[in-house]
Protein backbone atom coordinates (compact mmCIF):
# COMPACT_ATOMS: atom_id res chain seq x y z
CA UNK A 1 0.00 0.00 0.00
CA UNK A 2 2.88 2.34 0.81
CA UNK A 3 4.47 1.58 -2.57
CA UNK A 4 1.20 2.38 -4.36
CA UNK A 5 0.88 5.65 -2.46
CA UNK A 6 4.45 6.57 -3.39
CA UNK A 7 3.85 5.84 -7.08
CA UNK A 8 0.58 7.77 -7.02
CA UNK A 9 2.29 10.77 -5.42
CA UNK A 10 5.09 10.61 -8.02
CA UNK A 11 2.60 10.49 -10.88
CA UNK A 12 0.61 13.39 -9.43
CA UNK A 13 3.76 15.46 -8.95
CA UNK A 14 4.93 14.77 -12.50
CA UNK A 15 1.50 15.71 -13.85
CA UNK A 16 1.49 19.02 -11.99
CA UNK A 17 5.01 19.87 -13.13
CA UNK A 18 4.14 19.20 -16.77
CA UNK A 19 1.46 21.89 -16.80
CA UNK A 20 3.10 25.25 -17.42
CA UNK A 21 1.80 28.71 -16.59
CA UNK A 22 2.41 31.31 -19.29
CA UNK A 23 3.32 34.60 -17.59
CA UNK A 24 3.88 38.24 -18.50
CA UNK A 25 7.64 37.66 -18.24
CA UNK A 26 7.36 35.10 -21.07
CA UNK A 27 5.44 37.29 -23.51
CA UNK A 28 6.75 39.73 -26.15
CA UNK A 29 8.27 43.08 -25.20
CA UNK A 30 9.93 45.92 -27.15
CA UNK A 31 13.40 44.84 -28.24
CA UNK A 32 12.56 41.20 -29.05
CA UNK A 33 12.92 39.85 -32.58
CA UNK A 34 11.72 36.37 -33.53
CA UNK A 35 12.32 34.22 -36.59
CA UNK A 36 9.61 31.73 -37.54
CA UNK A 37 9.08 29.12 -40.25
CA UNK A 38 5.92 28.59 -42.29
CA UNK A 39 5.92 24.95 -43.42
CA UNK A 40 5.77 24.47 -47.18
CA UNK A 41 4.03 21.09 -47.11
CA UNK A 42 1.64 19.96 -44.36
CA UNK A 43 0.06 17.10 -46.31
CA UNK A 44 1.87 14.50 -44.19
CA UNK A 45 0.22 15.60 -40.94
CA UNK A 46 -3.03 14.27 -39.51
CA UNK A 47 -4.42 17.60 -38.33
CA UNK A 48 -6.90 15.85 -36.03
CA UNK A 49 -3.92 14.93 -33.84
CA UNK A 50 -3.31 18.62 -33.12
CA UNK A 51 -6.80 19.93 -32.42
CA UNK A 52 -7.95 17.62 -29.63
CA UNK A 53 -8.35 19.19 -26.17
CA UNK A 54 -7.00 17.63 -22.98
CA UNK A 55 -3.85 17.19 -20.95
CA UNK A 56 -0.62 15.21 -21.10
CA UNK A 57 -0.55 15.19 -24.92
CA UNK A 58 2.35 14.67 -27.34
CA UNK A 59 2.52 16.72 -30.55
CA UNK A 60 5.17 16.53 -33.28
CA UNK A 61 5.61 18.83 -36.31
CA UNK A 62 9.33 18.16 -36.79
CA UNK A 63 10.72 17.16 -40.18
CA UNK A 64 9.39 19.41 -42.97
CA UNK A 65 11.08 22.69 -43.79
CA UNK A 66 9.56 25.93 -44.96
CA UNK A 67 9.93 29.65 -45.55
CA UNK A 68 11.47 31.83 -42.84
CA UNK A 69 9.95 35.14 -41.78
CA UNK A 70 10.88 37.59 -39.04
CA UNK A 71 8.79 39.68 -36.65
CA UNK A 72 10.10 42.45 -34.40
CA UNK A 73 8.53 44.04 -31.35
CA UNK A 74 9.41 47.72 -31.02
CA UNK A 75 8.47 50.63 -28.79
CA UNK A 76 5.79 52.99 -30.12
CA UNK A 77 7.61 56.04 -28.71
CA UNK A 78 9.23 56.96 -32.05
CA UNK A 79 6.17 56.28 -34.21
CA UNK A 80 4.56 59.52 -35.42
CA UNK A 81 1.04 58.11 -35.14
CA UNK A 82 1.34 56.74 -31.57
CA UNK A 83 -1.22 59.25 -30.24
CA UNK A 84 -3.88 57.57 -32.36
CA UNK A 85 -3.58 54.54 -30.08
CA UNK A 86 -3.62 55.74 -26.45
CA UNK A 87 -2.48 53.14 -23.96
CA UNK A 88 -0.28 51.28 -26.44
CA UNK A 89 3.41 50.77 -25.70
CA UNK A 90 4.56 48.36 -28.40
CA UNK A 91 4.19 47.56 -32.07
CA UNK A 92 4.64 44.31 -33.94
CA UNK A 93 6.23 44.69 -37.39
CA UNK A 94 7.47 42.31 -40.09
CA UNK A 95 11.18 42.66 -40.89
CA UNK A 96 11.78 44.11 -43.39
CA UNK A 97 8.55 46.10 -43.14
CA UNK A 98 7.99 46.47 -46.87
CA UNK A 99 4.48 47.95 -46.66
CA UNK A 100 5.04 49.98 -43.46
CA UNK A 101 2.29 48.10 -41.62
CA UNK A 102 2.14 47.87 -37.84
CA UNK A 103 0.07 45.98 -35.31
CA UNK A 104 -0.24 48.39 -32.38
CA UNK A 105 -0.09 46.57 -29.05
CA UNK A 106 0.12 46.84 -25.29
CA UNK A 107 2.29 44.54 -23.19
CA UNK A 108 1.03 44.66 -19.60
CA UNK A 109 1.18 42.63 -16.42
CA UNK A 110 -2.37 41.36 -16.91
CA UNK A 111 -2.20 40.51 -20.60
CA UNK A 112 -1.07 41.14 -24.17
CA UNK A 113 -3.44 43.36 -26.14
CA UNK A 114 -3.98 44.85 -29.63
CA UNK A 115 -5.15 48.48 -29.86
CA UNK A 116 -5.42 48.56 -33.64
CA UNK A 117 -3.67 48.33 -36.99
CA UNK A 118 -1.75 50.96 -38.92
CA UNK A 119 -0.73 51.34 -42.54
CA UNK A 120 -0.12 54.69 -44.25
CA UNK A 121 -3.40 56.48 -44.85
CA UNK A 122 -5.54 53.82 -43.18
CA UNK A 123 -5.24 53.59 -39.38
CA UNK A 124 -7.73 51.17 -37.80
CA UNK A 125 -8.29 52.07 -34.14
CA UNK A 126 -10.24 49.55 -32.04
CA UNK A 127 -13.00 50.86 -29.76
CA UNK A 128 -11.51 48.68 -27.02
CA UNK A 129 -8.26 46.79 -26.71
CA UNK A 130 -8.35 43.17 -27.85
CA UNK A 131 -6.90 40.55 -25.50
CA UNK A 132 -4.49 38.18 -27.25
CA UNK A 133 -3.27 36.44 -24.09
CA UNK A 134 -4.21 36.96 -20.46
CA UNK A 135 -1.52 36.68 -17.77
CA UNK A 136 -1.02 34.39 -16.02
CA UNK A 137 -2.54 31.83 -18.40
CA UNK A 138 -3.22 28.32 -17.12
CA UNK A 139 -4.93 25.20 -18.40
CA UNK A 140 -8.69 25.72 -18.40
CA UNK A 141 -8.61 29.53 -18.55
CA UNK A 142 -10.72 31.34 -21.15
CA UNK A 143 -11.45 34.91 -22.29
CA UNK A 144 -13.55 36.68 -24.91
CA UNK A 145 -13.41 39.83 -27.05
CA UNK A 146 -16.01 41.82 -28.95
CA UNK A 147 -14.22 44.67 -30.76
CA UNK A 148 -15.38 47.24 -33.35
CA UNK A 149 -13.37 49.70 -35.43
CA UNK A 150 -14.53 52.38 -37.85
CA UNK A 151 -12.08 53.45 -40.54
CA UNK A 152 -11.72 55.13 -43.92
CA UNK A 153 -11.46 52.64 -46.80
CA UNK A 154 -10.27 54.80 -49.67
CA UNK A 155 -12.77 57.60 -48.97
CA UNK A 156 -15.63 55.31 -47.96
CA UNK A 157 -16.72 54.80 -44.34
CA UNK A 158 -16.05 51.21 -43.27
CA UNK A 159 -16.39 49.11 -40.15
CA UNK A 160 -14.76 45.89 -38.98
CA UNK A 161 -16.07 43.72 -36.13
CA UNK A 162 -14.01 41.10 -34.30
CA UNK A 163 -15.68 38.46 -32.13
CA UNK A 164 -13.14 36.23 -30.41
CA UNK A 165 -13.24 33.34 -27.96
CA UNK A 166 -10.03 31.83 -26.54
CA UNK A 167 -9.51 28.80 -24.27
CA UNK A 168 -6.37 27.20 -22.88
CA UNK A 169 -7.70 23.75 -23.71
CA UNK A 170 -4.64 21.51 -23.64
CA UNK A 171 -1.16 20.89 -22.29
CA UNK A 172 1.68 18.52 -23.08
CA UNK A 173 4.89 18.41 -25.14
CA UNK A 174 5.39 19.84 -28.62
CA UNK A 175 8.33 18.67 -30.77
CA UNK A 176 9.62 20.94 -33.55
CA UNK A 177 12.88 21.06 -35.48
CA UNK A 178 14.25 23.17 -32.63
CA UNK A 179 13.57 20.63 -29.86
CA UNK A 180 10.82 19.47 -27.49
CA UNK A 181 8.96 21.95 -25.29
CA UNK A 182 6.46 21.72 -22.43
CA UNK A 183 3.46 23.65 -23.79
CA UNK A 184 0.09 25.11 -23.00
CA UNK A 185 -2.25 24.93 -26.03
CA UNK A 186 -4.46 27.98 -26.59
CA UNK A 187 -7.36 27.64 -29.04
CA UNK A 188 -8.78 30.86 -30.47
CA UNK A 189 -11.83 31.19 -32.73
CA UNK A 190 -12.29 34.62 -34.28
CA UNK A 191 -15.05 35.88 -36.58
CA UNK A 192 -14.18 39.04 -38.55
CA UNK A 193 -16.93 40.93 -40.40
CA UNK A 194 -16.28 43.91 -42.69
CA UNK A 195 -18.83 46.36 -44.06
CA UNK A 196 -18.40 49.39 -46.35
CA UNK A 197 -21.08 52.10 -46.45
CA UNK A 198 -23.08 49.81 -44.18
CA UNK A 199 -23.11 47.04 -46.78
CA UNK A 200 -21.53 43.68 -45.77
CA UNK A 201 -18.32 43.20 -47.72
CA UNK A 202 -17.15 39.83 -46.43
CA UNK A 203 -16.41 37.73 -43.39
CA UNK A 204 -13.48 35.65 -42.22
CA UNK A 205 -13.30 32.90 -39.61
CA UNK A 206 -9.90 32.23 -38.08
CA UNK A 207 -9.35 29.16 -35.90
CA UNK A 208 -5.87 28.97 -34.42
CA UNK A 209 -4.15 26.52 -32.09
CA UNK A 210 -1.10 28.08 -30.43
CA UNK A 211 1.43 26.17 -28.34
CA UNK A 212 2.88 28.51 -25.71
CA UNK A 213 6.04 27.68 -23.78
CA UNK A 214 7.98 29.40 -21.01
CA UNK A 215 10.55 31.99 -22.08
CA UNK A 216 9.31 32.36 -25.68
CA UNK A 217 7.64 35.58 -26.83
CA UNK A 218 5.65 33.85 -29.56
CA UNK A 219 4.08 30.38 -29.71
CA UNK A 220 6.62 27.63 -30.28
CA UNK A 221 4.17 26.26 -32.85
CA UNK A 222 0.90 27.29 -34.46
CA UNK A 223 -1.84 25.69 -36.56
CA UNK A 224 -4.20 28.04 -38.37
CA UNK A 225 -7.43 27.44 -40.30
CA UNK A 226 -8.72 30.46 -42.24
CA UNK A 227 -11.97 30.71 -44.17
CA UNK A 228 -12.90 33.88 -46.04
CA UNK A 229 -16.34 34.32 -47.58
CA UNK A 230 -17.78 37.05 -49.81
CA UNK A 231 -20.24 37.22 -52.70
CA UNK A 232 -17.76 35.44 -54.98
CA UNK A 233 -17.43 32.33 -52.84
CA UNK A 234 -15.33 30.81 -50.05
CA UNK A 235 -11.54 30.66 -49.81
CA UNK A 236 -9.89 28.33 -47.30
CA UNK A 237 -6.29 28.13 -46.13
CA UNK A 238 -4.46 26.00 -43.55
CA UNK A 239 -0.93 26.58 -42.28
CA UNK A 240 1.53 25.31 -39.67
CA UNK A 241 4.34 27.44 -38.28
CA UNK A 242 7.05 27.02 -35.67
CA UNK A 243 9.42 29.34 -33.82
CA UNK A 244 13.00 29.03 -35.05
CA UNK A 245 14.91 31.71 -33.15
CA UNK A 246 14.45 34.54 -30.67
CA UNK A 247 16.89 37.35 -29.95
CA UNK A 248 17.18 40.71 -28.25
CA UNK A 249 17.92 43.74 -30.44
CA UNK A 250 19.40 46.73 -28.66
CA UNK A 251 17.82 49.59 -30.63
CA UNK A 252 15.17 50.25 -33.23
CA UNK A 253 17.92 51.51 -35.54
CA UNK A 254 18.99 47.92 -36.13
CA UNK A 255 15.50 47.12 -37.40
CA UNK A 256 15.29 50.22 -39.56
CA UNK A 257 18.62 49.29 -41.14
CA UNK A 258 16.90 46.34 -42.82
CA UNK A 259 14.84 48.75 -44.93
CA UNK A 260 17.73 49.77 -47.19
CA UNK A 261 16.99 53.45 -46.54
CA UNK A 262 19.21 56.05 -44.84
CA UNK A 263 18.16 59.57 -43.72
CA UNK A 264 20.56 62.38 -42.82
CA UNK A 265 20.53 64.51 -40.87
CA UNK A 266 18.16 62.84 -38.45
CA UNK A 267 16.92 64.67 -36.40
CA UNK A 268 16.60 67.45 -38.98
CA UNK A 269 15.35 71.05 -38.96
CA UNK A 270 15.04 72.51 -42.46
CA UNK A 271 15.57 69.52 -44.76
CA UNK A 272 16.64 65.87 -44.85
CA UNK A 273 18.28 63.80 -47.56
CA UNK A 274 17.29 60.18 -48.19
CA UNK A 275 19.83 57.74 -49.63
CA UNK A 276 18.65 54.37 -50.97
CA UNK A 277 20.79 51.26 -50.88
CA UNK A 278 18.34 49.32 -53.05
CA UNK A 279 19.87 47.96 -56.24
CA UNK A 280 17.60 48.18 -59.26
CA UNK A 281 14.79 50.71 -59.65
CA UNK A 282 13.82 53.38 -62.18
CA UNK A 283 12.01 55.88 -60.00
CA UNK A 284 11.48 56.42 -56.28
CA UNK A 285 8.48 58.31 -54.92
CA UNK A 286 8.36 59.50 -51.33
CA UNK A 287 5.61 60.52 -48.95
CA UNK A 288 6.11 62.16 -45.55
CA UNK A 289 3.33 61.09 -43.17
CA UNK A 290 2.46 62.96 -39.98
CA UNK A 291 1.06 61.84 -36.63
CA UNK A 292 -2.50 61.84 -38.00
CA UNK A 293 -1.62 59.42 -40.79
CA UNK A 294 -1.80 62.15 -43.47
CA UNK A 295 0.73 62.76 -46.22
CA UNK A 296 2.20 66.27 -45.81
CA UNK A 297 5.06 66.14 -48.36
CA UNK A 298 5.51 64.18 -51.58
CA UNK A 299 8.15 64.00 -54.28
CA UNK A 300 10.23 61.69 -56.44
CA UNK A 301 13.71 61.07 -57.81
CA UNK A 302 15.33 59.09 -60.60
CA UNK A 303 17.51 56.04 -60.06
CA UNK A 304 20.67 56.78 -58.16
CA UNK A 305 19.68 60.27 -57.10
CA UNK A 306 19.21 61.17 -53.41
CA UNK A 307 15.82 62.44 -52.29
CA UNK A 308 15.67 65.84 -50.61
CA UNK A 309 12.71 66.40 -48.29
CA UNK A 310 11.95 70.01 -47.38
CA UNK A 311 10.78 70.38 -43.77
CA UNK A 312 10.27 74.14 -43.48
CA UNK A 313 6.83 75.01 -42.12
CA UNK A 314 6.19 71.60 -40.59
CA UNK A 315 5.68 71.27 -36.81
CA UNK A 316 8.31 69.45 -34.75
CA UNK A 317 7.77 65.76 -34.13
CA UNK A 318 8.23 62.34 -35.67
CA UNK A 319 7.27 61.60 -39.27
CA UNK A 320 7.07 58.37 -41.24
CA UNK A 321 9.08 58.45 -44.47
CA UNK A 322 7.56 56.06 -47.00
CA UNK A 323 9.46 55.32 -50.24
CA UNK A 324 7.80 53.52 -53.18
CA UNK A 325 10.16 51.99 -55.73
CA UNK A 326 8.61 51.67 -59.20
CA UNK A 327 5.18 51.39 -57.49
CA UNK A 328 6.06 47.82 -56.52
CA UNK A 329 7.99 47.89 -53.26
CA UNK A 330 7.92 50.19 -50.24
CA UNK A 331 10.62 51.11 -47.74
CA UNK A 332 10.26 53.12 -44.56
CA UNK A 333 12.04 54.88 -41.74
CA UNK A 334 11.26 57.45 -39.04
CA UNK A 335 12.38 61.08 -39.37
CA UNK A 336 12.46 63.43 -36.39
CA UNK A 337 11.72 67.10 -37.19
CA UNK A 338 13.31 69.54 -34.75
Amino acid sequence: MKKFATLFLFALTFSLQAQITYKASDGPKPGIKVESVDLDDISGFDLQDFIQPGGNQQWDISGPDGEDYTTAYISVNDLPFKNLFPGSNMASVPVPNDDSSYTIMEAGSAGLYIHGLYSPGMPIVFNNKMTLVKYPLQYGDSFQNDITANFDAGGFPAQVNYMTNSTAEGWGTMKTNEGSFACLKLKTIQLVEISILGVPFGSQTNTTHSWLTSGKAEPIAGLSFVEFEDNTGIIQDTSITYLKDQEIVSTRDELAADSGLRIAPNPASSYAVVQLSEGSYREAEYSLIDAHGKSVRTGHSQHGQPIRIELEGLPAGNYLVLINLDNERSLFDILNKL
